[in-house]
């Protein structure tokens, strides 16, 4: 089973996720943390495999990206150095 999750951070913001229910008794607990700017989304393949294996997984957005984006970034012209000072002013 997948199901929609809202993870609350401390300032507010709701990052989105996905969690992947095992049939069974998770054997563990499993969580996919994506690469730099990639969705969720790419994981889920991995982390139906996962269920299907008896493990609870949960993946979610990092602020900003796919579900936990509060607007639209594609115009944004960001560097890396610039979105790390981003994330440290938060």
């Amino acid at each position: 089973m997948i199901e929609a999750q809202q993870i609350p951070t401390n300032d507010g913001i709701v990052l989105g996720g996905r969690l992947f229910s095992p049939s069974e008794v998770p054997k563990a607990g499993i969580i996919i943390n994506s690469a730099m700017a990639v969705k969720q989304s790419y994981y889920r393949d991995f982390a139906c495999f996962l269920a299907r294996n008896g493990y609870l997984v949960l993946t979610y957005d990092y602020r900003g990206i796919g579900k936990s984006a509060i607007e639209s970034q594609r115009d944004k012209r960001l560097t890396l150095r610039a979105w790390g000072r981003e994330i440290w002013r938060q």
